[in-house]
C-alpha cells in the first residue's frame, strides 16, 4: 500500500499505470489511417504534452486526482501508440541478422538514461523541490518532440 490511512487503497489504484494492455491493440489501424511517421510523432506529443499536466496538478483533492488520472491514462496511451511504432520502425529497418543486437543496444541505452535521469532528478528533487524538478523533466521531454518534428521521421 502507498501510505496509510483511510484513502491509501484509492492512491494505490490511481498509482497503477494506465489501462495500456487494453488499448494497446488498438494503435495498429492508425499508421495506416494517418502514416507511420505523424503517428509515431503524435505519441510522442501526447506523452510530453501529459508529463506537463503531472507538475501543474493542483487546487481540490477531486481535481487533481482527476487531472492526474486523464493526464496517466492519455500517457499510457501515447506511450503506447509511440512504443508500437518506434519498434515497428526499428524491426522494418534492421537486417535480420542484425536485429538482436539492435534491440539489446537499444534496450541499454534507454535503461541507461532511465538510471542518469533518476539520479539527476533525485538530486534536482532534493535542491529544488519536487514540482520544479517536474516541470523541468516535463519541458526536457519536450525537446525529443522537437527532435522528432525537425527529423525525417514525420514525413515517413
Amino acid at each position: 500500500m502507498v501510505g496509510g490511512g483511510e484513502h491509501a487503497p484509492f492512491a494505490e489504484h490511481c498509482a497503477r499505470p494506465a489501462p495500456t494492455p487494453t488499448l494497446g491493440a488498438r494503435p495498429r489501424p492508425l499508421p495506416c489511417r494517418f502514416g507511420l511517421g505523424p503517428t509515431f510523432s503524435a505519441g510522442l506529443i501526447v506523452m510530453a504534452v501529459c508529463g506537463l499536466r503531472v507538475p501543474l496538478a493542483c487546487g481540490p483533492l477531486a481535481v487533481s486526482v482527476l487531472c492526474l488520472m486523464i493526464a496517466q491514462f492519455a500517457r499510457g496511451f501515447g506511450g503506447t501508440l509511440f512504443n508500437i511504432n518506434n519498434v515497428s520502425l526499428r524491426q522494418a529497418i534492421t537486417p535480420d541478422h542484425l536485429l538482436g543486437r539492435v534491440n539489446a543496444t537499444s534496450r541499454f541505452v534507454s535503461t541507461g538514461a532511465l538510471t542518469i535521469g533518476s539520479l539527476a532528478g533525485g538530486t534536482l528533487g532534493t535542491i529544488f523541490g519536487l514540482r520544479p524538478t517536474l516541470v523541468l523533466g516535463a519541458v526536457g521531454g519536450l525537446f525529443a518532440v522537437v527532435w522528432v518534428l525537425c527529423s525525417p521521421v514525420r514525413s515517413l
